[in-house]
């Protein structure tokens, strides 16, 4: 794997979710949630067992017209991504998105990289994919210790980007 212009990266596959084969030219089915890859440029972490945060919404305006009762005028203004959030169980490569969390502003420069999430069907077929641009890592949490919670410790990942671009596979 290269590492892309821009800085460190992270890989990541989803948890029970083994790598994308090469299969028949079909349609793929819908996207399974345990069904998918994450990678931030080229630095390997291990598997998550969540995403959340793929979001992106309008600022709308409202402008009301002088003698037209009868509606509002919605006018588009300014894009708004939300955060993602990555969540994998502290296992051995959790050193590696920690390492790259801490990494960033001293290999990195602070250059945001690449990120890309695609979307398997049972089959492991491509369903979708999302390339997020220019990013930045935000906030890296630890796993939370309960004796009355009898849980798999986790860690969460959150960064920041500048907008994505959501790609079908060809039919």
């Amino acid at each position: 794997m290269t590492r892309p212009a821009g800085g460190p990266a992270v890989t990541g596959r989803a948890a029970g979710g083994p790598a994308a084969t090469n299969s028949p030219p079909s349609r793929p089915g819908p996207a399974n949630g345990l069904r998918f890859d994450v990678t931030i440029g080229a630095f390997e972490i291990g598997a998550f067992i969540a995403i959340e945060g793929l979001e992106a919404s309008y600022e709308v305006k409202t402008y009301d017209e002088g003698g037209q009762n009868g509606f509002q005028h919605q006018l588009l203004g300014r894009v708004h991504y939300q955060n993602v959030k990555l969540t994998r169980p502290i296992d051995a490569d959790s050193r590696r998105l920690s390492s790259w969390f801490s990494a960033f502003q001293r290999e990195a420069h602070g250059n945001p990289t690449t990120a890309t999430i695609t979307a398997f069907d049972d089959n492991h077929r491509l369903v979708a994919e999302w390339t997020l641009v220019n990013v930045c890592p935000v906030r890296y949490s630890g796993p939370r210790f309960s004796a009355a919670d009898a849980k798999i410790a986790t860690e969460t990942l959150e960064f920041a980007h500048q907008g994505f671009q959501l790609t079908w596979p060809k039919e």
